[in-house]
């Protein structure tokens, strides 16, 4: 190749990404509220994209098999957590990947709504990768997700793919799992690359 292309030239620019971690009660309307408070001081220390732990609304029911758990599940619209964060999202001019246990059809799903920096929703991914074993009965709530999602919000080109990109207090995958365990609450961290950032 003789020339590089152009948009090989840009110049990147740095992303500060907070993680948030929080013990979560039985009580949505507690944990919603302790999560935007955790949100908005993140925001506050300069993090554009904040990621919240997985299915924060209540604690991590696929420790157990018990199908009254389904009861949780939420269609994107009706979802309380989506429709909240997104004013919260649009207030704080940030991006808010927010998890939720979602109804739709016949179907149950572990999935991530993007939402952007003016409360858009830019696209649903559905967790691909449903773990079973001790302490980890999801196959017992969710289908394998038939989505992938990539889009460019206002801070950075965002890929969700295969099980990494929900954060959890007690469970994360991909390089979420290595990063918690060395620091706790959240902590914004720059990334500098012309590749999207992968959650």
């Amino acid at each position: 190749m003789s020339k590089q292309p152009d948009h090989f030239r840009r110049e990147p620019r740095p992303v500060s990404v907070a993680a948030i971690q929080m013990s979560c009660s039985w009580d949505a309307a507690a944990n919603l509220a302790k999560a935007e408070q955790l949100v908005r001081e993140a925001a506050g220390r300069g993090a554009q994209i904040i990621l919240l732990p997985e299915l924060f609304e209540t604690p991590y029911f696929c420790i157990e098999q018990d199908v009254r758990h389904l009861r949780l599940a939420r269609s994107v619209s009706e979802s309380r957590a989506v429709r909240h964060f997104s004013e919260v999202a649009r207030e704080l001019g940030v991006v808010l990947p927010i998890s939720f246990f979602e109804h739709a059809g016949q179907a149950y799903f572990n999935s991530i709504a993007i939402l952007d920096a003016d409360g858009k929703n830019l696209g649903i991914y559905r967790k691909s990768h449903i773990p079973n074993g001790p302490g980890y009965q999801e196959k017992t709530y969710f289908s394998p997700g038939d989505t992938g999602l990539r889009c460019g919000t206002h801070s950075s080109r965002v890929s969700v793919s295969g099980s990494a990109g929900i954060s959890g207090s007690r469970r994360l995958h991909g390089p979420w799992r290595c990063w918690a365990r060395r620091y706790s609450s959240f902590r914004p961290r720059s990334a500098v690359s012309r590749r999207p950032l992968f959650l």
